[in-house]
């Protein structure tokens, strides 16, 4: 077996949160008490990014990323925490708003310039059917219906490769890649309706993510077809999510795969290495520039 997508497969399970048991550990060759808000806000502060999973991984970089770049932005969680951006220039009041719950979408989202979704499922923040289906459908419905001009939701490669190894292994825990494209597909409906015109979205699907510090757009690879797949850093995709929600160059109706030059293959036998679809620049607004609408899987 590949070791290269073994590794992959055990970076795409853990990407969401998810704990590999000893054994699977083993056949892979894997080698705070929250607090309450005192006056969580209601609504999204009129022109803010609003960043929905704040509390995870991911979306806590993606709020510092803003920040640090002169953007209003909001951070969302699920339930009342604490307020870990206290005192953070630009970073606005915290908003209570739970994907799993479609009631406290509309008002939470009303407003914002931009949302990106960046929850998932984990061990703490709910099932992969409630979160990463529902979860995004949910998102998706509020935000064409409030208006909101930008939508970036952070999926997973591979979930249009239900054959493929990375796929297999990672869906094995709670159905999660099969949930995850059942999300994208609910998103794209909910884009292909009258009430949707002048609106857009961008779905960015990452391999296996890893800790580590960012290494730049120009070292980021965009790839489209789910064809390719490998490592980033966890931070790339925070980076690569922060300027899809405030770019001015990237298409309408997009998704796009993501990874870091040089740690790339196939994601399955009979396709190719390389997809003619591969995109890179100096900053993700060249690298945006080129990439394709309303496509999002080569036959």
């Amino acid at each position: 077996m590949n070791r290269l997508l073994v590794a992959l497969c055990c970076l795409l399970a853990s990407a969401h949160g998810l704990k590999l048991g000893t054994a699977l550990r083993k056949w892979l060759g894997a080698a705070a008490v929250a607090s309450t808000f005192t006056h969580p806000s209601l609504a999204a502060t009129e022109g803010s990014v609003v960043v929905l999973g704040a509390g995870g991984k991911t979306g806590s970089q993606i709020v510092s990323i803003l920040a640090k770049q002169g953007v209003k932005v909001q951070p969302a969680y699920a339930r009342r925490t604490e307020n870990r951006f206290e005192g953070v220039e630009n970073v606005l009041p915290p908003l209570v708003a739970d994907v799993t719950k479609p009631d406290s979408l509309p008002e939470a989202l009303k407003g914002a310039k931009s949302v990106i979704f960046a929850a998932s499922a984990s061990n703490k923040g709910g099932k992969a059917a409630a979160v990463d289906f529902l979860g995004v459908k949910n998102t998706a419905e509020a935000a064409v219906a409030d208006k909101v001009p930008q939508l970036v939701v952070i999926s997973s490669a591979a979930v249009t490769r239900p054959n493929s190894l990375g796929y297999k292994v990672t869906n094995l825990f709670g159905g999660i890649m099969g949930f995850k494209i059942q999300g994208e597909d609910a998103l794209r409906a909910a884009y292909a309706g009258e009430g949707a015109k002048g609106l857009s979205y961008a779905i960015i699907r990452p391999g296996g993510l890893v800790d580590g510090p960012s290494v730049g757009p120009s070292k980021i690879e965009l790839n489209q077809g789910d064809t390719i797949a490998g490592e980033i850093n966890r931070s790339d995709v925070a980076e690569c999510a922060a300027a899809a929600a405030i770019s001015k160059t990237i298409p309408s109706a997009v998704t796009f795969e993501i990874s870091e030059l040089g740690r790339t293959g196939p994601l399955e036998g009979g396709l190719k290495s390389v997809s003619g679809y591969e995109q890179v620049g100096p900053t993700y607004d060249e690298s945006f520039k080129g990439l394709k609408s309303n496509f999002y899987r080569v036959d």
